[in-house]
């Protein structure tokens, strides 16, 4: 059988490289671990497969002996933190569910849009959505509106004509904010990742729409600093 011949070539491997029991048992749950760790980025794989195709989360629940809620909160947890993590040489750092819960607002932004993509100009509007975060007391405390950032994107893109279901992806200026979030957060001394921290890197980002939206509407990224500092201190 594949299986028994696969397991008994571990054992070899395992065996080969120590003598002592203690030292084997230590091997075996190493690669133990490897293998849970492989299997489940497999999983993810066809997972994210499916849902690219628009197979539903009932569905992959089914599959996968969970329900719906379940799998959503397995894999949806995955990807944010396999997917948004801190750009090379920096630390990583906890996303709040504030930001967690933002991103979701901006894919649903950009499909009630029927864009088929996420930028920039979505995790703004995002982050407005979660209107009890410290980036969306900042920016209305500086006049900025969702309606106004929905008006910019539609002058400024327009609509889809084809309408937009399933995963939307995130377009590299996009992935790149959230990236740069962790950035954001260490400057100001931060060990967590929070949606102020997302407003600063999009911002920053200034060949993003967001950024770009921003400055139109008159604020600038030291603004915005300036808000969240006053509104963290207070």
């Amino acid at each position: 059988m594949p299986g028994i011949a696969r397991i008994a070539g571990l054992i070899r491997s395992v065996d080969r490289r120590s003598s002592d029991p203690v030292d084997r048992l230590e091997q075996a749950v190493l690669v133990a671990g490897d293998l849970r760790a492989t299997g489940d980025a497999l999983i993810d794989h066809y997972v994210e497969q499916a849902r690219a195709r628009e197979v539903s989360w009932n569905e992959i629940g089914e599959v996968l002996g969970m329900s719906k809620q379940g799998a959503q909160q397995r894999f949806r947890g995955r990807w944010f933190d396999r997917f948004i993590r801190p750009t090379k040489g920096r630390s990583a750092r906890r996303l709040t569910d504030r930001v967690r819960r933002s991103i979701e607002h901006a894919r649903e932004e950009a499909r009630a849009l029927d864009h088929n993509y996420v930028g920039t100009e979505h995790l703004l509007l995002g982050l407005l959505r979660e209107k009890d975060g410290v980036a969306a007391k900042a920016l209305k405390k500086r006049g900025i509106r969702s309606n106004d950032i929905r008006r910019k994107i539609e002058d400024h893109v327009g609509r889809g004509a084809v309408r937009v279901s399933g995963d939307i992806p995130f377009t590299p200026r996009a992935k790149r904010a959230l990236q740069e979030a962790h950035q954001q957060a260490a400057i100001l001394g931060h060990n967590y990742v929070g949606t102020e921290h997302v407003a600063l890197a999009l911002a920053s980002l200034e060949e993003g729409l967001a950024a770009r939206f921003l400055t139109e509407l008159g604020l600038s990224a030291s603004a915005i600093r300036d808000e969240v500092v006053a509104l963290l201190s207070g």
